[in-house]
C-alpha cells in the first residue's frame, strides 16, 4: 500500500514538554529527521522526546509502494526569567526602584508575607521604613518564575535638640547631638555650615536664629533636628527663671 503520513498542524509548546508522535502501524518502517536531514530515530512508528528548542520534525514512512513524508513545525516557548538584583542595605525612609527588566509578561510584586504591592509592571518604586523581603513573580503560559531580594533598612540616628527657647542676646547656649562614631554638622536656618564634625556646639547669638544639627551615623544614615533660639530681654528672662523683678524704692 501507499503510506500516508500526517503529523498534524504546526503548534507551540513550552520547553520541557514531553511530546509523543505515532505514524502508521507498529510494524511500519518510519524514520524521523530534523529539517536538516539529521536522523533522530530509525525504524520506529513512534517518536517521543522532551522539547528543548524550536524544531521542524520530519517523519518518513517507507512502504512497499513508495515513501511518504510529512513535516510539523514545533515552536518552543521558553520560560521567561526574572532578576531584580542583589540584596540591598539602605537607610530607613529611603526609596528604592526595582526592575524586573524589559518584559511583556505579567509581573506581581509582593512582600515576604504575601501582601501584593503591585501588578502588571516591570518596575516598582517603594519607600522602605523597615527590613523587608520583596518578591517579583513573572507568570507566562509556560509557568511562573520568581526572584527575591532582601532589603535591610538601617535606622536613622535620633536627634533631639530640645524645644525652641529664648535667651538674652549674647547669652551662651550649649547644644549637643549624636554620639561617639557619628559625624555631626551644625548649620543655620539658611543652610550655612557653622561647625563641622563635632557633637557639641556653643553659640552666643545676638539675634534670633535657627540651628540645625545633621547627624550621620556609621551606616551613613542621616538624622536632623532644628531648634529656634529667640531673643528676650533680661527682665523677661528673669521672670522666666522665677526671679521677681520690681522697681527700686
Amino acid at each position: 500500500h501507499i503510506p500516508e503520513v500526517n503529523l498534524g498542524p504546526d503548534f507551540s509548546a513550552c520547553v520541557g514538554t514531553n511530546l509523543y508522535f505515532t505514524v502508521g502501524n507498529p510494524e511500519d518502517l518510519v524514520n524521523w529527521f530534523d529539517i536538516n536531514g539529521s536522523l533522530l530515530l530509525a525504524n520506529s512508528s513512534t517518536y517521543s522526546f522532551s522539547l528543548n528548542s524550536t524544531l521542524q520534525l520530519v517523519a518518513e514512512q517507507i512502504g512497499s509502494c513508495g515513501t511518504a513524508r510529512d513535516t510539523v513545525n514545533i515552536i518552543a516557548n521558553t520560560i521567561a526569567s526574572v532578576d531584580i538584583g542583589d540584596d540591598l542595605r539602605i537607610c530607613a525612609g529611603d526609596e528604592v526602584l526595582l526592575s524586573a527588566g524589559n518584559t511583556s509578561e505579567s509581573i506581581e510584586w509582593r512582600d515576604g508575607d504575601g501582601n501584593i504591592l503591585g501588578t502588571d509592571t516591570s518596575n516598582i518604586r517603594l519607600r522602605i521604613d523597615a527590613d523587608i523581603t520583596l518578591i517579583a513573580a513573572l507568570s507566562s503560559t509556560c509557568g511562573t518564575v520568581s526572584d527575591t531580594v532582601e532589603i535591610t533598612a538601617d535606622p536613622l540616628p535620633e536627634v533631639d535638640l530640645g524645644p525652641d527657647t529664648a535667651i538674652v542676646a549674647g547669652e551662651r547656649i550649649n547644644l549637643n547631638a549624636g554620639q561617639n562614631g557619628d559625624i555631626v554638622n551644625w548649620y543655620d536656618g539658611n543652610g550655612n555650615l557653622l561647625l563641622g564634625n563635632n557633637t557639641n556646639f556653643f553659640i552666643n547669638p545676638l539675634d534670633p536664629i535657627s540651628i540645625i544639627a545633621e547627624v550621620i551615623n556609621p551606616d551613613a544614615c542621616v538624622g536632623m533636628d532644628t531648634i529656634f533660639i529667640d531673643m528676650t530681654t533680661g527682665i523677661q528672662r528673669a521672670r522666666d527663671l522665677g526671679i521677681k523683678v520690681s522697681p527700686n524704692p
